[in-house]
């Protein structure tokens, strides 16, 4: 088993986010407490996007592990973030909670293994993996692509989200008429 293993050390969150109070970050781990919006429930002026967010594991284990947090999902938090703050500008009510979808090519020298889950916390509507030469191939292009949209500046351009439509049904935001839940759990 040790050979299929990887161990990283925990990760924790700041102290500067923890000094806020419990009410703000998970005293276990410091990291800001967010709905499924990713909005903090106690203070709507607190959103949180990416690795800082307490999103609950996928599963209770002997070893505590927390839940995976990819570029895509971090993308699309930060996209259903924005929206809500835009919202909360132009006072609409309207929220907006992310899909968490995760597309991860994993380099591992002369192939890689690849995987789509949607969404990544379970129940999951879709699930693909493969390991292959040409995966690889398609992380050199993809890390290129992302490079592209980046110094472009549009991490959503019309052509991938479409495309992320049509190929796998996935949508990175959607309507969520209530936000009251754990971040990655349904609407």
């Amino acid at each position: 088993p040790a050979k299929l293993s990887m161990i990283m050390p925990r990760f924790m969150g700041t102290d500067v986010v923890a000094s806020a109070g419990d009410k703000v970050a998970n005293p276990a781990n410091k990291m800001v407490i967010v709905n499924r919006c990713f909005q903090n429930p106690t203070y709507q002026n607190i959103f949180g996007v990416g690795v800082v967010t307490a999103i609950p594991p996928v599963e209770q284990t002997p070893i505590p592990t927390g839940a995976p947090k990819t570029g895509m999902m971090i993308e699309q938090m930060a996209l259903a973030v924005a929206h809500n703050i835009a919202n909360d500008i132009r006072n609409n009510p309207d929220r907006y909670a992310p899909e968490l979808s995760a597309i991860c090519i994993a380099d591992m020298g002369g192939d890689a293994m690849g995987f789509f889950a949607s969404p990544v916390i379970p129940p999951r509507s879709i699930v693909l993996y493969k390991k292959a030469v040409w995966m690889h191939w398609i992380k050199s292009i993809f890390e290129k692509y992302f490079m592209w949209k980046v110094k472009r500046g549009d991490i959503a351009p019309w052509f991938e989200e479409k495309g992320l439509e049509l190929l796998l049904k996935v949508h990175a935001i959607h309507l969520c008429s209530d936000c009251s839940g754990s971040p990655g759990s349904a609407c």
